[in-house]
């Protein structure tokens, strides 16, 4: 063992050497230090602490499955988020893209109760739908039934009475256009939407009371202009507003479809009330009693039963 004296001595020639050793440490510490908060910092920009960044679709599944206590960019008092931020935000509460994406098929059941001429029916509905564009009908009363679909090339309607009397063939106009914007409209929100792109946060209108205005996004494609109103609190969508060219050229009309009554299927968030208005008159509401996601469906339920008169020129 060495002297106290040896010891001594051994520090006294390697001083230098020691604080030099310390010194050099000591950089590399807050040189690593500096280069984590500039990763912290760039990381909060990408979240959306400092900017808005367009976010690529890893991002917003990465958003949309976070637990709630994890969302990070929450705005300030008074303060309107972006578009990004009401997609990310109406993505989760309807359930998050994964979840959204994974629904294939669809049935729901219910009743319809249906207003025109001044009369009201109600019946009894079932709908089938598959992604993209396939959708079977059955509609129930005492007096007939009715089937009509779109197997993502014709659309049909096929009327049989309890006589037995039948009218079937194509759709066109206004029930044509209302299949279509079934097809547009049976899930409130999904990921399809900000996926196809083309969206526009709309300024926002005025708030009722206590209430915060809802947002509104815009998607054209081409023959249609959807509104999408996303309340924001909830963050679920309580109405779609479709304007289309109407049945003549240059006469606009809106099909306005308001949800309510929202429920948890498989953790998706689903209307089970539902009301469509078509230029300011209530046409029908509906009172959804069951959902079932992704349901075993074969193709042919969606053909018409019997091939379709010849298209007249």
């Amino acid at each position: 063992m060495p002297s106290k004296e040896e010891i001594h001595n051994h520090w006294r020639n390697n001083a230098l050497v020691y604080q030099l050793s310390i010194i050099i440490g000591g950089m590399v510490i807050l040189i690593g230090g500096f280069f984590v908060i500039v990763k912290f910092l760039q990381g909060s920009k990408e979240r959306g602490f400092v900017a808005e960044e367009k976010l690529s679709e890893e991002e917003i599944l990465a958003y949309s499955t976070r637990p709630e206590d994890q969302i990070l960019d929450q705005p300030n008092d008074g303060e309107r988020l972006t578009l990004e931020g009401v997609i990310r935000r109406a993505l989760k509460a309807h359930g998050g893209v994964q979840k959204l994406t994974d629904i294939q098929t669809l049935r729901r059941s219910g009743n319809v109760t249906v207003y025109r001429d001044g009369k009201t029916e109600t019946i009894n509905s079932t709908v089938i739908y598959r992604t993209p564009d396939f959708i079977r009908y059955l509609y129930e009363t005492k007096n007939y039934t009715m089937t009509a679909g779109s197997n993502g090339e014709d659309i049909w309607r096929r009327i049989e009475s309890n006589q037995g009397e039948a009218q079937y063939g194509r759709l066109d106009g206004l029930d044509r256009i209302l299949i279509e914007i079934d097809l547009m409209t049976l899930q409130p929100f999904n990921d399809a939407l900000w996926r196809e792109g083309g969206l526009t946060l709309l300024p926002a209108e005025e708030g009722t009371g206590e209430a915060p205005a809802p947002y509104v996004i815009e998607r054209r494609d081409g023959r249609f202009i959807d509104n999408m109103t996303i309340n924001a609190e909830h963050f679920l969508c309580t109405q779609r507003d479709i304007i289309y060219g109407g049945i003549e050229e240059g006469s606009p009309r809106t099909v306005t479809v308001k949800y309510s009554d929202y429920r948890y299927v498989n953790e998706v968030a689903m209307p089970f009330s539902i009301a469509t208005i078509v230029d300011r008159s209530l046409r029908s509401t509906t009172q959804v009693s069951e959902i079932v996601l992704n349901p075993g469906v074969v193709s042919h339920v969606f053909n018409p039963p019997q091939p379709l008169p010849a298209e007249t020129e």
